[in-house]
């Protein structure tokens, strides 16, 4: 599911993905990869969360087509659904960062601080030597996670990461 590649690299994986559900079309980890091409590649939020859904009813327990779909329902606002579907994750993976991303955005947008704030600071935890404009973005939100959970010790120090990490914001 890395679709970092080229146009042609990426188009020929698809056609890959799309011969193996043919082939066999209780393929969930095939359907899965498919939810991924559309959601990060095309951009197809509707056809990502359809290959999603198939996978998960196929029996598919690849995280990333958990997240995936976690993922698509952030973007629709459905954001009790994403926490029960993000939480058996980061409990079996507690690895996966963009799992606790995921989380934690959910967890905010709830007004959940206190567990936004746990959410994100293990996210940004997973991203160690982080200095891009996402962990920024992270840094950010946890800041006002700590800040609207009344702990402004916290968020002060939140914050303060952020001037080091990138002085321009």
């Amino acid at each position: 599911g890395n679709w970092n590649r080229g146009k042609r690299d990426k188009e020929s994986t698809l056609l890959l993905w799309l011969q193996a559900v043919k082939a066999e079309e209780a393929n969930a980890d095939a359907f899965a990869h498919i939810g991924l091409y559309y959601q990060q590649v095309e951009g197809d939020m509707e056809r990502a969360e359809r290959c999603f859904r198939k996978a998960l009813t196929l029996g598919c327990r690849l995280p990333e087509a958990i997240v995936g779909l976690a993922e698509v329902e952030l973007a629709k606002g459905q954001f009790v659904q994403a926490v029960r579907l993000l939480e058996p994750v980061v409990e079996d993976r507690p690895e996966l960062t963009a799992a606790w991303q995921c989380m934690g955005l959910a967890l905010f947008s709830l007004a959940s601080y206190n567990r936004a704030a746990h959410a994100l600071q293990t996210c940004l935890k997973g991203q160690r030597g982080g200095s891009g404009r996402e962990y920024v973005r992270l840094l950010l939100l946890l800041g006002h996670a700590y800040q609207r959970d009344g702990k402004l010790q916290a968020a002060l120090k939140a914050f303060s990461r952020v001037a080091q990490v990138s002085p321009d914001c």
